[in-house]
């Protein structure tokens, strides 16, 4: 994001190509262009040819259902059960937008995209806190963000996660991160640690596949599938790229997030 706001300043470019995650600056002159075209197989899918304004739909829909919710309840075959109230707090008088002092505080600079959610990843969940969270249950699964894992399990308390169970290597890596970091104080968390379920993100895509040539080679990971229609993933750490992971960072604070796909 500090690139992205010196390339503003410069001038020099109209439009950036970036990678295929996180967040994008809506409201600069500079536009950032997502670029998940990085093999044959994944420029030519169908997936990148239904009309616009199909997909469009797709996500209002999706959207409208979310923001209407007042409590939402989260599960799946591999273990997932986790719930949370969807407070009116969470938006303005009309359920609309997010609450602009809530937009303000975690994506200052940015508020155009922070205040609604990201097209094909429709968000189940806000992507910030409230001093009165209230999500608790289970979260499970066997894949993130980079490929297959060993079955993984983590209990969830008002938001944070308490326990890790199983998982493998990442189970472990998880682990003593999660041992390193809970006594730290994170910019915008009502508590200690980093160890923060904040996103449960809603693919939409129905022509998103996993790529079949090279899968689990460099990029070409499950990074992609997560834009599938019915793939949520769930994300926990610092926000990406919002103002207080910025803020955390620049104190020396341990920043990241990682993931569990449900499928």
């Amino acid at each position: 994001m500090d690139e992205w706001e010196e390339i503003e300043k410069e001038n020099k470019y109209d439009k950036l190509l970036w990678g295929y995650g996180g967040p994008v600056l809506r409201a600069n002159r500079v536009k950032i262009q997502r670029m998940p075209f990085i093999t044959p197989e994944l420029t030519a899918s169908p997936a990148h040819t239904i009309p616009y304004e199909i997909i469009e739909a797709i996500d209002k829909w999706t959207w409208d259902k979310i923001r209407k919710a007042k409590r939402i309840r989260i599960t799946d075959p591999e273990g997932t059960d986790i719930s949370y109230t969807n407070y009116d707090e969470y938006y303005d008088e009309n359920r609309e937008f997010f609450h602009p002092d809530l937009v303000s505080k975690f994506w200052g600079g940015n508020e155009e995209f922070g205040k609604t959610y990201l097209p094909g990843h429709v968000l189940g969940r806000p992507w910030m806190y409230l001093p009165k969270e209230d999500a608790t249950g289970v979260i499970a699964g066997t894949s993130n963000h980079i490929g297959p894992v060993p079955w993984i399990q983590m209990k969830v308390d008002k938001g944070m996660i308490t326990e890790i169970n199983e998982g493998g290597e990442y189970g472990d890596k998880l682990r003593k991160l999660k041992a390193e970091t809970d006594h730290l104080q994170y910019p915008g968390s009502p508590n200690k640690g980093l160890f923060r379920w904040w996103e449960a993100s809603i693919g939409t895509n129905p022509h998103i596949h996993r790529p079949r040539r090279g899968f689990l080679k460099g990029w070409l990971n499950c990074l992609y599938e997560r834009m599938r229609s019915g793939v949520i993933h769930l994300g926990f750490g610092t926000i990406i790229s919002s103002a207080v992971e910025r803020e955390a960072a620049k104190m020396g604070l341990p920043v990241g997030h990682w993931h569990v796909h449900l499928l």
